[in-house]
């Protein structure tokens, strides 16, 4: 109970103290990006729009990418409990036929 409470707590705390520096991050990543979309075009003779096209590419690679990391996890954590609880099963059928 103890642990889901300090979940229940610190998750939100620490997601409300990582949002600015998300925040920070995106805004330099699309600074950035508009930089160097800006710069290759008139370094070579890729179009702007199709510069402009792959940087939206990269964003989606990148948002699926944590996706798949976030249900990864999700999974292992899943999977993690169900085996917590089945050893906890066990071992309260071991400690019952001992009595």
């Amino acid at each position: 109970m103890c642990r889901q409470l300090s979940a229940g707590v610190l998750l939100p705390l620490i997601a409300v103290s990582l949002l600015p520096v998300a925040y920070y991050v995106f805004t330099v990543y699309v600074a950035a990006e508009q930089r160097i979309a800006c710069s290759i075009p008139q370094a070579t003779n890729i179009s702007y729009s199709s510069m402009s096209n792959l940087s939206v590419l990269l964003f989606f690679a990148g948002a699926l990418a944590i996706a798949i990391t976030r249900i990864l996890y999700a999974t292992v954590f899943c999977l993690h409990t169900t085996y917590t609880v089945w050893q906890e099963h066990n071992s309260k059928e071991r400690n019952d036929l001992m009595r």
